[in-house]
């Protein structure tokens, strides 16, 4: 999940209001097992979540990545109601 760049005391702040969950398959993968990064741009602070897979079997795969924002947060121009965010993948791997 890529994050939109924001003052770092700003993006402290939201990020005590985001809960992130990430599905594949329908099982969840633990948050603990992604790499997290942190990087200015322009001035404000990024935080980027990610993982790298591999070795996937021929198939399709269902993703899904939830950001709750328990409230609202407001990233240093835009407003976002609390609530779901939720973005949803099909991968098809051939073999």
């Amino acid at each position: 999940m890529a994050g939109v760049p924001r003052p770092k005391n700003t993006l402290n702040t939201d990020l005590k209001s985001i809960k992130l969950k990430f599905t594949l398959d329908g099982k969840d993968v633990p948050v603990s097992a992604m790499q997290v990064d942190n990087t200015p741009s322009g001035g404000q602070q990024c935080q980027t979540t990610y993982t790298a897979l591999s070795n996937w079997p021929a198939g399709s795969h269902h993703i899904i990545t939830t950001a709750t924002f328990t409230s609202k947060i407001n990233d240093g121009s835009s407003d976002y109601p609390a609530g779901d965010y939720v973005l949803d993948y099909t991968v098809n791997v051939q073999p």
